[in-house]
């Protein structure tokens, strides 16, 4: 999975332009992100795991292992 900045940027590269239309999805992509990370910490800390990093997480969600 890419990151809303990659994204954004291949989507610069692609049409030369920036359109604001793409800032919002990248904004929105952010948000699902840290939305869906958050849920998983409060899920670690009631099951009384330790949460990873998001970094970590994030590699993780990229491998669909989460």
């Amino acid at each position: 999975m890419k990151t809303a900045v990659e994204w954004l940027v291949e989507k610069l590269a692609e049409n030369g332009i920036l359109h604001s239309s793409d800032i919002e999805q990248a904004k929105e992509m952010e948000e699902n992100l840290a939305e869906q990370f958050a849920e998983f910490s409060i899920l670690c800390d009631r099951s009384e795991m330790n949460p990873i990093k998001f970094k970590d997480w994030l590699e993780q969600y990229d491998k669909k292992t989460i």
